[in-house]
């Protein structure tokens, strides 16, 4: 699995971006990954998902290509029903990469 992803984190005052693959990746934190994306259905979400919160953060922006399919979310915020599902996502990402960086 190959990810794509930004964050531009406004409340903290830092970006984060990066690339992760998962072949990388310790075996615990690929399966981590993996449970992630796929309790966020993350291939079955809207391609854009609009924020219902005011804008304290900026855009999340991440790209996964797994077993030959590639699906891109943007969105303001995990705010909302769809969006929430991907907090957990966000959260991992932003710290895995800010440890990376």
């Amino acid at each position: 699995m190959l990810i794509d992803y930004s964050h531009s984190a406004r409340v903290l005052g830092k970006d984060v971006a990066g690339a992760i693959d998962s072949q990388t990746l310790t075996p615990e934190d690929a399966a981590e990954l993996f449970n992630l994306v796929d309790s966020a259905n993350f291939f079955s979400l809207p391609s854009e998902i609009p924020c219902i919160a005011p804008l304290t953060d900026g855009p999340y922006i991440v790209t996964i290509e797994l077993a030959g399919e590639k699906h891109t979310v943007n969105t303001s915020g995990p705010y909302g029903p769809m969006a929430s599902a991907l907090e957990p996502l966000f959260n991992w990402l932003d710290e895995h990469l800010k440890n990376k960086n």
